[in-house]
């Protein structure tokens, strides 16, 4: 029925008034003429009388037929206006019934507030996110949910809304359940019927993980941009030249020092132009032929060749990729020239000096024979060949003793070439000067088996090559021209001379610097470290340290410095300007932290979607598969004899699929989360990696077996989650990449205690009898992230990593960590 005061009751009782109006008026007309018509027509009283009566019976008919109309028509009007009612309200209420159930469903919080912020609507969604029922939200406000400054914000952002009365979406950082999430949430105003803001609805989704990823794509783009200006920058300072071609051999990129050498004011000259185009006199020779290799082959090459058209020499170290290559050259014009007038002289020498002696060594003996006319040369007898070694250390220098064992070591064990100049005390007491040279013969294994070489006694060249070094045309012609600052200092640190370059690096003249001593170039806080240290610096020898010096100016600058004795009583000082230096070491150093950092945030992230999805496959996939196959075996228990030959072999077949998916997700979940590493432990997990990668055939193909060498006090011991994972994944690279590329036939994974932390410590050691690494690559290939990768998940756990030759040939990996006890 209407409710009281609705239009539809102001209508009926306006109606009702007008009808009661014109009944009244006509029941007065009719009482007043039916009375004069009375007394005029019957002048009877008793006939007046029946008449009136009369007339007041047929007034009251009139009257009930005429309530009667009006109590039927209006009870019929409201019955209308009931059921209308009744079926507005009824679809009202499934109205909100289906719109409760699509707030509901939604996954995003959905909620109502009226003007005063308390909660009208609050769907389960944002229950959940809040961990609150719904019927404890209904009614209160954000204060009520959040915490005091949380609760003010969103209360700010509703009010901001209901005042502007528009649709406005903000970001929410909100205390829940789930830890500090950050939301995405779009309010607008409800209006009443008169137009009014009566309160707001909301819709907020959660974008945390969107949230982060965004900062972390914008922070690697801003690091990116900072790297490229940094690396840009230090390309300009380097000395040496660097250009990048694409695989069209067009220039992409040329740095300053590369405009220079080849030649251009400008090197954007270069940019966009073929090299075989802009340098026709390079086409055909090997330089071109280097290039073409090294694009084909994809591997870097290093290579010396000389530019007939200026007469020049130039060191090439050629890396492709394959979007093209990137060359790095220096002029070694001045070494060449260099090397070439020692071979001159080493010729000339050669010719006018003896043969030297012969030695030889054997692994098997371990004896060291000398030609017996070396003893002789040195008046002593030639003692029995198992103790010349013995007698030949003996008599070397003592400061040279250490120079002749780490050659001899770096060659065995990494063949650098055997090449050594060292003294010899005579038998009359002088030292003798010698230069020996030798080869080794390696065996399959990489082990040393077999060494033999001449020894030369170079005593009056090096007597010739000193005179020739304190001439002083020699000496004043290095002197000008050095590139570094020279000057020469008496015992009392006072300047005796001083070359062109000092005097620019200072900003003094010659004549000024004679007036002065080591003290007044010096900056005002290393004068008393000179004084400390003025008897060691005069004292003989060589002292290579860094000084702070001031200029004339004032200025100060960072020096390397270098003393060395000319006689008795003068000293020569050698200054490098290192700011450049410095400042581009400094630069990069800031640029591998920020890349290091970026790394361990990718190597984080990578862990953790790496754990959701094994968790995904784990749950969801798994559990779906072992549903499928159980009711699959279920049907084929139950109703197999039954089923058609046709439908057994498709079962089987199905089966036979399940079988095989489920393997597979295995495999997957192995791949993606660690089999047994959080439930038994690192030496439990490696063991199962190494288990199951090693199969059967696969071992065949590759020729190589992996053991797993461990103390049975390590076996059940347990380190710290991240360690644990780290380790393991360093193991798994490290074995892959043996078995891969190092051609081995024996891999070790050998886990033991840090020797310099004892039980509180761990070490990892993957070793090989592969090939080995070459020395370039030990920092890792251009590329190729396993080293790089390796070495960044040992420093996100605090550990030391290295890669290098094994003890006896091969490849080593090393990872050394040590709790932190603080």
């Amino acid at each position: 029925m209407p409710h009281p005061g609705t239009p539809t009751q102001q209508r009926s009782r306006e109606e009702v008034s007008r009808v009661v109006l014109l009944y009244v008026l006509a029941a007065a007309l009719w009482i007043v003429l039916s009375d004069a018509l009375v007394q005029w027509l019957l002048p009877a009283p008793v006939l007046r009388g029946v008449v009136g009566a009369f007339t007041g019976w047929v007034v009251i008919g009139v009257t009930a037929v005429v309530l009667y109309g009006l109590l039927l028509r209006h009870v019929e009007r409201g019955h209308q206006a009931f059921d209308r009612e009744r079926a507005a309200w009824q679809q009202r209420d499934e109205a909100m019934v289906l719109l409760q159930s699509l707030v509901d469903a939604s996954p995003d919080a959905i909620f109502v507030k009226d003007r005063t912020g308390r909660y009208q609507l609050f769907n389960a969604a944002a229950a959940r996110i809040v961990g609150k029922p719904v019927a404890a939200v209904i009614g209160q406000d954000d204060r009520a949910l959040f915490d005091a400054d949380q609760a003010v914000a969103v209360q700010a952002n509703d009010q901001q809304v209901m005042a502007l009365g528009q649709d406005l979406t903000f970001e929410e950082v909100l205390d829940t359940v789930a830890g500090l999430r950050t939301f995405q949430a779009l309010k607008g105003p409800l209006r009443g019927a008169d137009g009014q803001v009566t309160g707001l609805y909301g819709i907020s989704r959660d974008t945390t993980e969107r949230s982060a990823l965004a900062r972390q794509r914008q922070q690697a783009l801003e690091a990116a941009h900072r790297a490229r200006d940094l690396l840009r920058d230090v390309l300009a300072r380097v000395d040496d030249g660097l250009v990048a071609l694409g695989r069209d051999w067009t220039f992409t990129y040329a740095n300053p020092p590369a405009g220079r050498m080849l030649g251009r004011q400008h090197p954007d000259e270069l940019i966009g132009r073929q090299v075989w185009t802009a340098f026709p006199t390079v086409v055909g020779r090997p330089f071109q032929q280097a290039c073409e290799q090294a694009m084909q082959d994809q591997q870097p090459i290093v290579r010396e060749d000389h530019h007939p058209p200026w007469d020049r020499w130039f060191e090439s170290r050629i890396y492709p990729s394959p979007q093209g290559l990137s060359i790095y050259f220096s002029d070694i014009t001045p070494r060449r020239q260099a090397e070439r007038a020692l071979q001159v002289s080493e010729q000339r020498y050669r010719l006018a000096a003896s043969h030297g002696q012969i030695w030889d060594w054997s692994a098997d003996t371990g004896q060291l024979v000398i030609a017996s006319g070396f003893w002789v040369g040195q008046g002593l007898q030639a003692p029995p060949p198992q103790a010349s070694l013995h007698r030949f250390e003996e008599r070397l220098h003592p400061d040279d003793l250490p120079c002749f064992r780490s050659a001899l070591t770096a060659h065995l064990r990494q063949r650098a070439p055997y090449w050594l100049e060292f003294r010899m005390r005579h038998a009359d007491g002088s030292w003798r000067w010698f230069q020996t040279q030798g080869q080794a013969v390696w065996d399959a294994r990489g082990r040393a088996i077999y060494m033999a070489g001449t020894t030369f006694d170079i005593t009056e060249r090096k007597g010739a090559e000193e005179a020739l070094r304190e001439s002083e045309a020699y000496r004043r012609l290095v002197f000008e021209q050095l590139a570094d600052g020279v000057l020469l200092i008496d015992s009392t640190l006072m300047v005796l001379d001083a070359n062109p370059q000092a005097q620019a690096m200072l900003g003094y003249t010659r004549a000024e610097l004679l007036r002065l001593s080591m003290h007044d170039l010096l900056a005002e806080h290393e004068r008393p470290r000179l004084d400390a240290e003025r008897v060691r610096l005069l004292s003989g020898g060589m002292h290579l340290d860094e000084w702070a010096h001031r200029r004339r100016d004032g200025t100060q600058f960072p020096a390397e410095v270098s003393v060395r004795a000319l006689d008795g009583q003068r000293h020569v000082k050698v200054l490098r300007d290192i700011s450049a230096r410095r400042a581009t070491e400094t630069a990069l150093l800031n640029y591998q932290l920020e890349l290091s950092e970026l790394t361990q945030r990718l190597l984080e992230q990578e862990k953790q979607t790496t754990q959701r999805v094994a968790q995904a496959l784990h749950d969801h996939v798994g559990q779906t598969l072992a549903v499928i196959r159980l009711n699959l075996d279920a049907a084929q228990a139950t109703y197999g004899p039954s089923m058609p030959a046709g439908l057994q072999q498709t079962c089987g077949g199905l089966s036979q699929m399940l079988d095989q998916v489920v393997r597979e997700v295995r495999l997957v979940l192995a791949d993606l989360r660690p089999p047994l590493l959080e439930a038994q432990g690192l030496v439990t997990a490696i063991d199962n990696e190494i288990r199951s990668r090693v199969l059967p055939g696969v071992g065949s193909e590759t020729g190589a077996d992996v053991l797993i060498e461990v103390s049975d006090e390590l076996a059940a011991r347990r380190w710290p989650a991240d360690v644990e994972y780290g380790v393991f994944m360093v193991a798994r690279e490290a074995i892959a990449n043996a078995r891969q590329h190092a051609g081995a036939s024996l891999i070790r994974v050998i886990l033991g205690e840090d020797d310099g932390a004892g039980a509180d410590g761990l070490a990892l050691d993957v070793q090989d009898d592969g090939r080995g690494i070459p020395a370039l690559m030990q920092q890792g290939r251009p590329g190729h992230l396993g080293i790089v990768g390796m070495r960044e998940r040992a420093i996100a756990i605090g550990a030391r990593f290295s890669v290098g030759p094994g003890p006896d040939g091969g490849t080593r990996v090393s990872l050394r960590w040590k709790a932190d006890k603080t």
